[in-house]
């Protein structure tokens, strides 16, 4: 066997646990998809109440410092918005100790009538590559860096996620319609 056919091979086999990945990934999306509320109707989450308790839950179980801020104080979102907020914090959370060695991550969010933004912040050393922004028309695509499972749920919400990286951490930045 030549080199060039073992690189093919290799290469081949990568693909084939790329996709292996991808599946895993939009399987495990959809079985969390059927535990979500299936109704909304009257039932809010308080975001400073129900997402400090997650954030604070997440702190300890990564062993990091956590804060969050929300404004306005009393805003609240519906159950089914709330479960994917707490999925996508919780994914922040964790790719920022795993991955990025952060010992501290800071959470922001504004809500106005039209939209949610979350600022998440961490000190971690950052993700290797440059800045990129995805949109809610963009698929996840498991080939490329950055926190995958988390952009596939903000561009399944029809929001768009902004990754600015540097040795000093990494800050995200989500924004979803409330409409």
């Amino acid at each position: 066997m030549t080199d060039g056919q073992r690189d093919e091979d290799a290469q081949l086999r990568l693909d084939t646990i790329k996709q292996l990945l991808n599946d895993e990934q939009i399987r495990i999306r959809d079985f969390v998809r059927q535990t979500l509320p299936k109704s909304d109707a009257g039932t809010e989450l308080v975001l400073s109440r129900d997402l400090q308790r997650v954030v604070s839950e997440l702190g300890e179980l990564w062993e990091c410092t956590t804060s969050l801020s929300v404004d306005p104080q009393d805003a609240s979102v519906p159950a089914k918005l709330g479960a994917h907020l707490s999925l996508m914090l919780a994914e922040a959370v964790s790719n920022a100790v795993r991955h990025g060695g952060a010992s501290t991550v800071r959470v922001g969010i504004r809500k106005t009538n039209e939209h949610l933004a979350l600022q998440i912040q961490d000190d971690g050393h950052g993700i290797a590559g440059t800045a990129c922004k995805y949109e809610h028309k963009e698929h996840a695509d498991v080939t490329t860096l950055g926190p995958v499972s988390l952009r596939g749920r903000v561009v399944e919400l029809g929001g768009s996620l902004d990754v600015r990286s540097s040795p000093l951490g990494t800050e995200l930045q989500i924004r979803m319609p409330l409409a």
